[in-house]
């Protein structure tokens, strides 16, 4: 694991901070993650921010921001990093989470993911992973609340595959595809004051497609990248009622991109 986000292809500090942003993470063969600033009123993305980290450990399968500090949590592997977007240092391993995680979410200073791993006894249940930065020595510990929420029971048991994971700041939303193909978001309820999740008795079923990663803007609207029917990627916003989906032309015709993991921005 070396350097830091800190290859800029343009100054991050002067991009607008009215417009509403999501960033992706592109995981590349070279090692190297890049962070993408996407514009959801025009998105042409446009990579930002570079790292080269031992990638070894798996894929990224687990991001979420802090807009209030500046800070990116991601999981490569099942190992928790935090990368300090105020400076150009390299990012910083928080520690190793139990089970596989599945997607990520960040609410109230703390961050959470599914625990996919079918061994564990954890198993479809979200993990809070309460994180302490201590300010004298510059480092971070974490400790984990394993009972935060109960195991989903999936209609359809293990063979329902969840790719994703957001949250409004609220509530946590997965998104998952059955054994038909088919593309539901599924709603944890979540309250902050007693560490507690409880799940939604209904899934929305969706028109979006494949391995589709998702995040919440800060205009409150669910975005995901999802696939057409030619494999192209492309950025939609999706109704959270009826599961809907509307293309944002990015005034190029061009794919997006393939995304690791889509995250709230600023």
């Amino acid at each position: 694991h070396n350097s830091s986000w800190s290859t800029y292809s343009s100054d991050w500090g002067d991009y607008d901070q009215h417009v509403n942003v999501i960033f992706g993470i592109q995981q590349n063969t070279d090692g190297s993650l890049g962070l993408v600033y996407i514009n959801t009123s025009e998105p042409a993305p446009e990579v930002i921010l570079t790292e080269t980290v031992n990638t070894s450990g798996g894929e990224v399968v687990a991001a979420a921001f802090d807009p209030n500090e500046n800070l990116l949590y991601f999981v490569l592997g099942n190992t928790l990093y935090v990368n300090d977007m105020n400076t150009e240092d390299p990012s910083v391993v928080i520690g190793t989470l139990p089970g596989i995680p599945a997607g990520g979410a960040f609410i109230n200073g703390n961050f959470y993911y599914l625990d996919a791993d079918p061994n564990s006894p954890n198993y479809n249940e979200i993990i809070e992973v309460q994180l302490i930065y201590d300010g004298t020595t510059g480092s971070w510990s974490m400790t984990i609340n394993d009972n935060f929420s109960d195991p989903y029971t999936l209609t359809f048991g293990t063979s329902y595959q969840i790719t994703d994971m957001a949250s409004d700041g609220d509530d946590i939303y997965l998104v998952g595809i059955d054994p038909y193909g088919n593309v539901d978001l599924i709603v944890c309820n979540v309250d902050a004051a007693s560490g507690t999740g409880t799940w939604n008795s209904s899934k929305t079923s969706t028109q979006l497609n494949g391995d589709t990663q998702i995040a919440f803007g800060p205009d409150g609207g669910l975005y995901a990248v999802d696939t057409d029917n030619v494999g192209n990627s492309q950025l939609v916003s999706v109704d959270l009622d009826t599961g809907d989906k509307n293309i944002i032309d990015n005034n190029s015709g061009t794919s997006i991109g393939g995304m690791s993991d889509l995250v709230t921005g600023r």
